[in-house]
């Protein structure tokens, strides 16, 4: 084999070569970096809807007889409201924000904070 074809330069047109590195050269370390300080914790993130609906704020029910379809998952759901005075009791029964927001919207509950 030929020393001629070791000597082929097969960069790719539009970049130059890379120059040999010298023997003995350092290879591209840095100076250690002093230790970052700690970022202090971030507070845990509030969700728009518990903004809307604290847990303080009183639910009135405005139906006389629970509309949802019986037998379904909304219509216990929304037998929640029934024992429950404030977002946080029904919310400690399993009533999602959803829920809440939904029924608020189509005039089932009112929410007062």
């Amino acid at each position: 084999m030929s020393t001629e074809h070791s000597k082929l330069d097969l960069t790719p047109p539009g970049k130059a070569p890379k120059a040999p590195k010298a023997p003995g050269a350092p290879n591209g370390t840095k100076e250690a970096k002093a230790p970052k300080e700690p970022k202090a914790p971030k507070e845990p993130r509030v969700s728009r809807f518990a903004k809307l609906y604290p847990d303080s704020a009183k639910i009135t029910v405005l139906v006389t007889e629970n509309p949802k379809r019986p037998g379904s998952l909304a219509h216990t759901a929304f037998e929640t409201y029934t024992g429950s005075a404030t977002i946080g009791e029904a919310r400690a029964k399993g009533q999602l924000y959803a829920n809440i927001s939904w029924d608020v919207g189509h005039g089932l509950i009112k929410v007062e904070a």
